[in-house]
């Protein structure tokens, strides 16, 4: 029988399941189904939402069954049909805002609704008892500009701020709005793109999309509407009128006022969830805003009564304790559905109840369905089984996750007389002997790890990411020619009659400098390791100049030997690797996830440098889970598929062990034949290892430096893949450099190195860096707490009732032993482990070997976990003592959470704000606040990019960035590179122009001093006439036309521009003429002066000397009209330095 290939959701279309399409439950009579498992409820939700023309609303007991069903419909029905309604992520009576993304996910819900979407809505039973507002109400609530409508300034503020949005100077993130003249922008948490708004006077000119990221508009749009930034508006006379009515429960007169000024005064809304009932009237739940004709589907009826009893419990625990600590809250009563009222709702609906016992009597269903079991020897044992259900007279599908698996799939099974192998992914298969349908998954029969593949909707992150390099007051910064100072700012200055704004920066001693903004481009932000305080320079010594040609010199003779390694590496005879096949192209369709534009490309570098016949010697950078791991898996398969062996080396035997795992469920379905050596596995198992590894019996060896043994021999060793080699011993290296010889090498790093130094090493080391998050990687929620028992047990009980593992940071050795007794007294059942640095290295790997294999839930360690392992079922972190971490081991450490497609949690416990540093409360909130890649992540990287650097070039090149700086670092490297390549290597030019005007951004135009001084970089830094036309498009696109000063601000760009490319150094107007004195070290040739002259249209001459200067006359301007003679400057200026 030839079985097809064919998507999931065409069985709908087959009818496949018509009993449970055929179900039809009416008002007050509804229909109870036993019987069901594995995935069969998605199945019956799936047919029931294809015969109706309704929404359908599934009712689940809770979180784990919701997130199981809403994957699950994604392979049967549209994602833009599928809307999973979260519930508030807090404990009832919280003290808290719930988390940005629960409330994006909860508003994209509403707005669906609003717009008459018809979907399968999932929510927990516990966020339907939420009591809501009526639709009616908060669709009132919603804002809608067009363009031509009156509006302004003022009016726009009050509405955004009523609609709960932020006052920022310039939109960075979801929430904020902010009005620069007649310039507004916003940002909701359910548009693509920020908008901005521009006014012509008070009626509306143009609205248009923005890029969070460059802040330059996109394309323009018609009209917006702007949703509450929560579910409900809170005005402030809302606001004051419930607190008039509910005085008497406030207590007093004391407790009134402080209250108001929380809540009016100073618009602190935390907590707000639960006092709506005070400003708002709360008699509706979600099924009001599906519609009087939506279809409820409720899971397991058993399960659902236990969360609702289970709810209102902790409802009145919560209700209980906020009213012991004098919180003015609203009831249970006031916030909830209680059961008779749920039940009630639910009547007058057409109701399917779910349930796991049999129900007797008319309504009820009970189907024949059995889940899937694991295989535990793959096709293999499943083979009788399925031979069984077509005998059965059963149909028969097999589903797997992509097309490229699926086909594999057909031909392996093509004997066994399948019905046909369907693509898609469901979390069980099952058997419905009632309808006689079998649907199995492949991950059950290949006993494979089923992962969520959902790709997410992010935009970008959500939070623009501002420059690294923006300076602000204080900062250590690095001048080409001063060296190391500190930024005190930028200043107005009047110099020769004409108004600019210079930079301040101060030096050794009293020493202070100040210079032109155009010196900005001269200026870098020293870049150290975190902590690290550079020492100032002293200006008018000799102190900078020999830290730079130390410098200089260690890095000539570090490049000279990478050039030279390079090139013995590159007339070196290797074995060329075959191109990709078919088997090749299987093996890679069947990865889950869509591959991040830089892993494609590390797969391409990688796969072309085993294909030439030269030794390939590769290292590929990037972060844990970023996907490094698949460019391996690949490249081991190719060499395999060559008849070659792979040996796979890492520095631990725990990280040996995780890769054994990770290879052999990636190959599960290959006959390939992978084993570990390490000390875990017996001597004797060990012997058979090495006897099969000599005879070729073994494709590929993962372990340890056990694998650098000269016992250890290769029957044709093709490729070697080498896990964080700095990690390795001398001994071991000199091995490695042995095998790089005439082996292909591919090192792995999960210590970043930054793009400006691969650019810098181009030539002298093959390198690739994975920069990009996989697309399906969720932000980590992150809070700073106070020490509290009660939130400590709360995030571990979720996390393990998830299934679902926990770390607890605690970075004193001396205490451990309490802590890990105090975490077990909060959760008896939960399984704890104890892990630091001062364990036999044995005692430790066993311990975090268990931990990997589940055998502990809680793992109490101190930050010996910082780097390393990848446990995809850790998802929660709790960082003791947060504060006296720094910010870049703190990004590092929660960074071992969150490595899955499941949300993950990051608790930093810190003492009261008052008792730690203010560097301690940016860090933390940096943490906090950006749970994307934002700013305190930028700083975070800049810090691990630096010890990657100093992983990759040596200890003592690590000395050298940090007198230098980074920056100017890896400037240095580049310019090495060229000279030792032969390429001239001339000091930049940075022309001084000399205008008689005005040129500066006014703070009436930019009022936020970062902003002017990001803005002030970013033009200092312009170097072609197109980039700064750019930049006047920019400016006045978010500030607005260009006043005077900034259009000469300008003005003096173009003319700089100019001369860089002309040769000059400097620019001056003397007496109607311009003159140009031209750089000793950039002039051109002689014979190529006459060629700058015949361009100029003006009388010109050379003034022959040292320097050579260029005179050309100006038409003379009206009397005191400096502006005339600046234009006709900086345009004579550009046509001599453009060639026809």
């Amino acid at each position: 029988m030839n079985s097809r290939v064919f998507p999931l959701s065409e069985l709908l279309a087959q009818h496949a399941f018509p009993e449970y399409s055929a179900l039809a439950p009416s008002p007050g009579n509804p229909i109870h189904v036993a019987g069901l498992a594995g995935s069969a409820a998605s199945a019956l939700i799936a047919s029931q939402f294809q015969k109706s023309n309704d929404s359908i609303l599934y009712l689940a007991p809770d979180v784990k069954d919701a997130e199981t069903v809403a994957e699950d419909l994604l392979s049967w029905l549209p994602e833009e049909q599928i809307l999973h309604f979260p519930g508030l992520d807090l404990k009832p009576y919280e003290w808290r805002e719930p988390f940005g993304q629960v409330r994006e996910r909860r508003l994209e819900v509403f707005e669906a609704l609003y717009r008459k979407r018809r979907v399968v809505l999932i929510c927990t039973i516990t966020a339907f008892l939420e009591r809501l507002t009526s639709p009616r109400s908060l669709h009132q609530e919603i804002v809608e500009f067009k363009s031509g409508d009156a509006l302004n300034p003022t009016a726009f503020r009050e509405a955004a701020l009523m609609l709960g949005f932020r006052e920022e100077s310039a939109v960075q993130e979801l929430g904020d709005f902010s009005v620069r003249g007649e310039i507004l922008d916003i940002y909701p948490y359910l548009a693509e793109n920020p908008y901005r708004i521009v006014l012509f006077g008070d009626t509306i000119e143009s609205i248009k999309e923005f890029d969070i990221f460059t802040q330059r508009s996109l394309r323009e749009i018609s009209s917006v509407a702007l949703f509450p930034q929560d579910e409900c508006c809170y005005p402030s006379v809302d606001l004051e009128q419930g607190l008039e009515k509910n005085l008497d429960r406030l207590g007093s007169e004391d407790a009134w006022t402080a209250e108001h000024l929380r809540l009016v005064g100073k618009r602190d809304l935390t907590g707000i969830h639960w006092q709506k009932a005070f400003f708002k009237k709360l008699d509706h739940s979600l099924l009001d805003f599906l519609g009087v004709d939506t279809r409820v589907i409720a899971g397991d009826s058993e399960g659902i009564t236990k969360a609702v009893a289970k709810t209102w419990e902790a409802a009145r625990e919560g209700y209980n304790s906020a009213r012991s600590h004098e919180r003015f809250v609203n009831t249970p009563e006031e916030l909830f559905l209680t059961a008779a009222e749920l039940e009630a709702r639910l009547k007058v609906h057409r109701l399917i109840q779910l349930s796991r016992l049999s129900w007797e009597g008319s309504g009820s269903h009970t189907f024949d369905v059995t889940a899937q079991q694991r295989s535990g020897s793959g096709l293999t044992e499943v083979e009788s089984f399925l031979r069984k259900l077509t005998t059965e007279g059963l149909q028969v599908r097999l589903l797997c996750p992509n097309e490229g698996q699926a086909e594999r799939l057909r031909r392996l099974t093509e004997h066994l007389g399948v019905d046909g192998i369907c693509v898609g992914h469901l979390a069980c298969g099952f058997v419905d002997r009632t309808q006689g349908v079998a649907l199995l998954t492949d991950h059950q029969i290949f006993n494979r790890f089923s992962r969520n593949v959902r790709k997410r909707k992010f935009r970008g992150g959500g939070v623009a990411i501002p420059n690294f390099d923006a300076l602000n007051r204080g900062d250590f910064v690095v001048h080409e020619s001063y060296g190391v100072g500190r930024f005190v700012g930028i200043r107005r200055l009047r110099m020769e009659g004409t108004e600019v704004d210079c930079i301040l920066l101060d030096y050794h001693g009293s020493d202070k400098l100040t210079l032109p903004v155009s010196d900005l481009a001269k200026l870098e932000k020293f870049s150290g390791e975190e902590g690290h305080v550079p020492v100032l320079s002293r200006l008018g010594g000799k102190s900078w100049e020999n830290a730079k040609e130390k410098t200089r010199k260690a890095i000539v003779t570090l490049v000279k030997e990478l050039i030279e390694l390079y090139a013995k590496r590159s007339v070196a005879e290797g074995f060329a690797f075959s191109k990709d096949g078919e088997l090749q192209k299987e093996f890679e369709a069947a990865f889950e996830y869509d591959l991040t534009p830089d892993q494609a490309k590390a797969i391409a570098d990688t796969k072309r440098d085993m294909e030439s016949n030269r030794p390939m010697d590769r290292l590929v950078c990037g972060d844990v889970g970023f996907g490094k791991t698949e460019v391996a898996m690949r490249a081991a398969f190719k060499a395999v598929c060559d008849k070659k062996q792979v040996a796979v080396l890492a520095p631990t035997t725990i990280l040996a062990s995780q890769h054994f795992d990770t290879l052999s469920e990636r190959f599960a379905s290959w006959p390939v034949r992978i084993v570990p050596l390490h000390r875990f596995r017996s001597t004797k198992e060990q012997k058979e290892t090495l006897a099969d590894l000599k005879e070729g019996k073994v494709d590929i060896l993962v372990g340890t430096h056990r694998l650098l043994s000269k016992d250890v021999a290769f029957k044709d060793l093709g490729l070697l893949v080498v896990d964080e080699e700095q990690k390795f011993g001398v001994k071991q290296k000199e091995r490695l450099k042995e095998l790089r010889a005439h082996v292909d090498v591919l090192a792995l790093s999960a210590t970043p190195i930054p793009r400006t130094l691969h650019m810098s090493l181009l030539g002298t080391r093959d390198l690739s860096i994975i920069a990009t998050p996989p697309r399906n990687r969720l932000p980590i929620e992150t809070r700073v707490i106070p020490w509290d028992l009660n939130i400590v047990r709360d995030a571990l009980e979720t996390e393990l009732s998830r299934g679902g593992q926990a770390f607890f940071v605690h970075n004193r050795i001396a205490d451990m032993g309490e802590v890990a007794d105090r975490v077990q007294s909060l959760i008896p059942h939960a399984r704890v482990g104890t892990a630091h640095g001062q364990m036999e290295e044995g005692q430790l790997e066993r311990v975090m070997a268990a931990f990997v294999h589940r055998e502990y839930d809680v793992l109490v360690c101190t930050v010996i976990i910082e780097s390393g392992i990848d446990i995809a079922n850790a998802n929660t972190m709790i960082l003791h003592r947060a504060d006296l971490f720094g910010l870049s081991q703190l990004y590092q450490l929660r960074g071992r959470v969150g490595r899955s497609s499941a949300q993950a949690h990051c608790l930093l416990i810190a003492p009261d704000a008052n008792r730690f540093s203010d560097d301690a409360k940016k860090k933390l909130y940096a943490l906090e606040k950006f749970t994307d890649l934002g700013s305190g992540f930028q700083i975070a990287m800049r810090d691990l990019e630096i010890r990657g650097a100093g992983n990759l070039l040596g200890l003592e090149q690590s000395g050298h960035i940090a007198v230098v700086g980074f920056e100017t670092y890896c400037r240095m490297v580049q310019e090495a590179v060229r000279e030792l390549q032969g390429q001239k290597v001339l000091p930049p030019l940075n022309p001084e122009i000399e205008l008689p005007v005005d040129a500066f951004l006014p703070e009436e135009y930019i009022s936020d001093s970062l902003q002017r001084t990001t803005l002030y970089q970013k033009i200092s830094r312009l170097s072609e006439f197109k980039e700064a036309e750019e930049m006047r498009h920019e400016l006045a696109d978010r500030f607005g036309q260009l006043p005077e000063p900034a259009r000469m601000l300008m003005l003096t760009v173009d003319a700089r521009i100019a001369c860089k490319k002309i040769g000059f150094q400097k620019a001056e107007i003397r007496t109607n003429a311009l003159l140009g004195t031209f750089s000793p070290t950039h002039i051109p040739e002689r014979d190529a002066l006459p060629e700058i002259l015949s361009r100029c249209r003006r009388p010109a001459r050379f003034i022959y000397g040292e320097p050579i200067q260029l005179r050309v006359e100006l038409n003379p301007p009206k009397r005191g009209d400096a502006t005339a003679l600046a234009e006709q400057a900086a345009a004579v200026l550009r046509e001599m330095s453009t060639a026809d």
